[in-house]
């Protein structure tokens, strides 16, 4: 399920990847079906850490994601960011492609008290190989 900032209020409209809006459109979000199945199962315990989340992405010559997590104490958070860096190092050393180096090395993980944050910036074909 996507929706984009502009849609009708209330719960996000259920659109296929072809009814996106044109590129230059502002705003968006991704519902996911939870628990998560497959190889993302793993990712469940995370989940459960979190109360809520923000991702935003800016998409120009490089890709810069933020993310900015809600957990419900701070004990949680710093589960949380010890997790994320323990996953971003093991990518970092699990890949020998330069491109994926450079994103995971690019990842700055911080967290205050409940709230966590993670950026990172990848270029375009780093991006496309780690969505592969």
């Amino acid at each position: 399920m996507l929706s984009w900032a502009g849609a009708p209020s209330g719960a996000p409209a259920q659109v296929s990847p072809e009814e996106l809006p044109p590129s230059g459109k502002q705003g968006g979000s991704v519902a996911l079906l939870l628990p998560l199945t497959g190889n993302l199962a793993n990712l469940n315990r995370l989940l459960r850490l979190v109360d809520y989340a923000t991702l935003t992405a800016d998409f120009n010559s490089r890709v810069d994601i933020r993310v900015k997590a809600s957990c419900p104490t701070p004990e949680d958070g710093r589960q949380l960011e010890e997790a994320l860096r323990a996953l971003i190092t093991l990518a970092a050393v699990g890949t020998r492609d330069p491109d994926l180096v450079a994103a995971f090395q690019s990842a700055q993980v911080t967290r205050e008290g409940s709230t966590v944050q993670l950026a990172i910036s990848a270029s375009l074909p780093a991006l496309e190989k780690f969505l592969r």
